[in-house]
């Protein structure tokens, strides 16, 4: 009986988080998530891969490969934001379901509701009043159903992820506000081939032929899926590097959710002074982003190439520290730089991310927008969080997405 009853409690949280708004109109998503519980509750969680998922969830034809398609990685990824919203909007006691960073096999914990103690010998203890039962009592009123509004809105406490969200990130979470995003752009020769047709005039402005290379044909046929017939190379400064761009996702997202709007510019703007009034995120390294450039704090981490190793590397001022991309390639670094400026309309924050490549930028972002993480972070500092501070994120990556990060180093600027 037991066992049917620990069955029925996993069943209601599926379907729980089926019904939710935070899954929006994504039949997709709901069809990931219960697959994924159902293969856990019928004893299969175990037996869960990327090929099983994209083929009987996801409907990939039989001839999906995950080392070429990320179509599993990225629902899921999407799908572990949308629990996480569902639960952060609904605090209901009962089983959740959890689907943690690094695996696709989903886990249920047990919430237990809070509930007064009652003194030995005597009658119960009146339960402690929860917004549900404020909401109850004052039904009768309209007048009174405007003071128990306020009451939750100012008595009852936010869960501890969101509570260190707001100390973390700041004045950037001010309801209503605007963040300025300064995505940066890499500069890039785009490989374009126009077939035996004559070449565009004008657009673009000039191009390069590409190499006459047996190595440079076998890689864009493998990438492009085709053989090259007159490749060229055309310059552009508008391409934004696959992590990065994935990062701003993630970023948006999380700013929505809190009712805080994005505004983005492209990082080609002249510096730093036209962000020092503004709550900004800054996402690219100083190699290719200016206004990161003339931000990067003396005494703190930086991201540059170290020559003796012939590879970039996050090190420390003084060179006593440093983080490389192991050499299986699944290992990589992001670094996160928060940086408070006191202005005359209060306190303005910049957090900077960046990494050894995009999937390191992705995987700070990643660590500096999940509520465990931020929990984390805040208790390492004992609740008293530093203006500006640095912090480096070690992030296992598949198919140049980061999966899963973690705090490798902690550096207080001030």
């Amino acid at each position: 009986m037991a066992v049917a009853s620990e069955c029925e409690d996993k069943q209601r949280a599926l379907e729980s988080v089926l019904a939710s708004p935070a899954l929006g109109r994504s039949e997709q998503l709901r069809q990931l998530l219960r697959f994924l519980v159902t293969e856990e509750i019928e004893g299969r969680g175990g037996e869960l891969n990327e090929y099983a998922i994209g083929v009987k969830a996801l409907g990939r034809p039989a001839e999906f490969a995950p080392e070429l398609d990320s179509t599993v990685r990225t629902r899921t990824h999407e799908l572990r934001k949308r629990i996480e919203e569902h639960y952060r909007t609904s605090a209901s006691a009962g089983t959740r379901i959890e689907i943690p960073k690094g695996t696709y096999r989903p886990r249920f914990v047990q919430e237990i509701e809070e509930a007064a103690e009652s003194p030995t010998g005597s009658a119960p203890a009146e339960p402690a009043r929860t917004p549900s039962r404020f909401w109850h009592g004052a039904a009768a009123g309209g007048a009174a159903i405007l003071a128990v509004a306020l009451a939750v809105q100012f008595l009852w406490p936010a869960p501890e992820g969101e509570r260190a969200a707001q100390r973390v990130w700041g004045p950037l979470l001010e309801k209503g506000s605007s963040v300025t995003l300064l995505l940066a752009t890499a500069p890039q020769l785009w490989i374009r081939d126009f077939g035996t047709d004559p070449l565009p005039v004008g657009d673009p402005p000039f191009t390069f032929r590409a190499p006459d290379d047996a190595r440079f044909a076998e890689w864009y046929k493998q990438n492009q899926r085709r053989t090259a017939i007159n490749p060229v190379l055309h310059p552009n400064h508008h391409g934004v590097l696959g992590g990065e761009a994935s990062a701003a996702v993630t970023l948006a997202g999380f700013l929505a959710a809190r009712g805080v709007r994005v505004e983005q510019w492209h990082a080609e703007h002249p510096g730093a002074a036209e962000i020092k009034d503004r709550n900004a995120v800054v996402l690219g390294r100083a190699e290719y982003n200016r206004v990161a450039q003339s931000l990067q704090p003396p005494q703190g981490f930086s991201v540059r190439y170290v020559p003796e190793r012939r590879e970039m590397g996050i090190v420390s001022a003084d060179g006593k520290k440093a983080y490389f991309r192991e050499k299986s390639g699944t290992i990589n670094y992001g670094l996160i730089t928060v940086l408070t400026n006191r202005t005359n309309a209060g306190p303005r924050r910049t957090i900077l991310f960046a990494g050894l490549n995009s999937d390191g930028s992705q995987g700070a972002m990643e660590y500096l927008t999940t509520l465990a993480d931020l929990t984390e972070l805040v208790r390492e500092f004992k609740g008293e969080v530093p203006a500006s501070f640095q912090v480096v994120v070690r992030t296992r990556s598949a198919d140049t997405r980061a999966l899963r990060g973690e705090r490798a180093a902690l550096l207080v600027l001030e």
